[in-house]
């Protein structure tokens, strides 16, 4: 709408101010909610708390659960390993023992003394 007199830009204001007191009047006639209403909103809401709660408390255990699991598989894991480790320090062990073992002497020969017995 297109505002051409300082008229015009008046009657609109009015009609505007008029509406908006027929708002403001419609507000203030509307009644407040009930205490019970209030009361029955409330418990709504402690019910939804509640069930969020719940729903909360079950996916914490499940993550607890999922965590053990993954500790436990973990330190399988690991004792697996220093398990073959010692394995492998024993046989590192024997076989260094084996390369250390003295070389077999060779058989002496027995010298044959030339002196006449007797």
């Amino acid at each position: 709408m297109e505002i051409k007199d300082f008229n015009q830009a008046m009657a609109l204001q009015k009609e505007l101010a008029a509406k908006l007191t027929a708002n403001v009047d419609k507000l203030r006639a509307a009644k407040a909610p009930s205490i019970a209403a209030t009361v029955n909103a409330q418990e709504r809401l402690v019910a939804q708390a509640k069930a969020e709660l719940a729903a909360s408390e079950k996916q914490k255990a499940l993550a607890v659960k999922r965590l053990d699991q993954q500790v436990a598989l973990r330190k399988a894991a690991v004792t697996r390993l220093e398990t073959g480790l010692k394995d492998l320090n024993k046989r590192l062990a024997e076989q260094a023992k084996a390369t250390k073992a003295p070389a077999p002497k060779k058989p002496t020969r027995k010298k044959i003394s030339t002196k006449k017995k007797g």
